[in-house]
């Protein structure tokens, strides 16, 4: 019985040692090495590559806030009967293509209206008074606003109270603020689109900008339309 013992012992003795190194160890698998993320690139607008005197002016974000403010008002936007002339390829453009032409349009509208200079100042001579300085109207800003604005476009964040105590043509006031102009004159784009249905006008329409007035003294429609065709993925045909 002890032999018996000893002879199945001495099996499973043997036995186990065997399995073991017959036994095949699957190598580990190797981790792939983590892909850092694709950064997209700010979109550029018309104002972003232009230069004078051979340098690029500091825009600070202008393009990248003025998408942001489109985007919010695109349905509005892109409800303009006259869309397509500015860009004659609007229906089979992709939503980012058609806001950054919408944008392109603004860019091409300030261009017209300040030459991007967010100090410009021009007197409205035959428009009397503004209802909210109390003294002769100015338009000011990259798409040449006024402080009366505010009074009935209730989102123009323009502050008279803050302003009127600095010098008039001190970039610190906030009808300078490109951002703030920018929000503004888009909002009120947005809202002439919401009434009138289109972005430029007849004379006695409603156009608040006089370069989108057609047929009018000061009218750039065919210079904006180039503008925003040279400058936009895709908008022409």
């Amino acid at each position: 019985m002890k032999r018996y013992l000893f002879i199945v012992l001495a099996f499973v003795g043997c036995s186990i040692p065997q399995q073991e190194n017959s036994a095949v160890v699957p190598p580990s698998p190797s981790i792939p090495a983590e892909i850092p993320a694709k950064v997209a690139e700010p979109i550029k607008l018309a104002w972003d590559t232009a230069t004078e005197g051979g340098k690029i002016r500091v825009k600070e974000n202008w393009s990248g806030h003025l998408l942001g403010v489109v985007e919010k008002n695109y349905d509005s936007l892109s409800q303009a009967k006259d869309i397509e002339l500015f860009c004659p390829n609007w229906g089979k453009m992709a939503r980012d293509e058609k806001e950054e032409a919408l944008a392109e349009i603004f860019v091409a509208m300030a261009y017209y209206e300040s030459s991007w200079i967010p100090t410009k100042r021009y007197k409205e001579s035959t428009m009397g008074t503004d209802c909210v300085t109390k003294s002769q109207i100015y338009s000011e800003g990259l798409l040449q606003l006024s402080y009366c604005d505010k009074t009935w476009m209730k989102s123009c964040q323009f502050n008279w109270e803050k302003d009127k105590s600095l010098a008039a043509t001190d970039a610190k006031k906030t009808i300078f603020d490109p951002k703030i102009n920018l929000s503004c004159g888009v909002d009120i784009m947005a809202n002439q689109i919401r009434k009138r249905g289109s972005i430029t006008l007849p004379p006695g329409k409603g156009a608040y900008w006089a370069v989108l007035i057609s047929g009018g003294k000061y009218q750039k429609i065919d210079e904006i339309k180039k503008r925003v065709q040279d400058a936009s993925r895709n908008c022409r045909k």
